[in-house]
């Protein structure tokens, strides 16, 4: 991995750290999805959606790891929820 990559983790983990209740959790989520840390990132969106179930980016980013992981069943589940929060959602459909 990268330094600039290792740098940005290292950076949204403590700010992540400093506000675990913030919507941070997402761009960690990211960034870890990106360095090829998939799950990671899966416990990463798991335990902020614990918090804000509703937040549709975090439902985005979760299905594109479940994706990318070949979870090909929790990817569909994850998918059908990010349309019902937002049925014109293009990436969903």
């Amino acid at each position: 991995m990268p330094d600039s990559t290792r740098d940005e983790i290292a950076r949204l983990q403590e700010e992540y750290e400093k506000n675990p209740e913030g919507r941070l959790f997402v761009h960690l989520a990211e960034a870890y999805r990106r360095a090829g840390e998939l799950e990671k990132a899966r416990d990463v969106l798991t335990q902020g959606l614990e918090r804000h179930s509703d937040y549709l980016s975090a439902r985005t980013v979760l299905a594109q790891v479940e994706t990318e992981l070949g979870e090909v069943k929790r990817a569909l589940q994850v998918w059908r929820e990010v349309i019902e929060l937002d049925p014109d959602n293009e990436l969903a459909l």
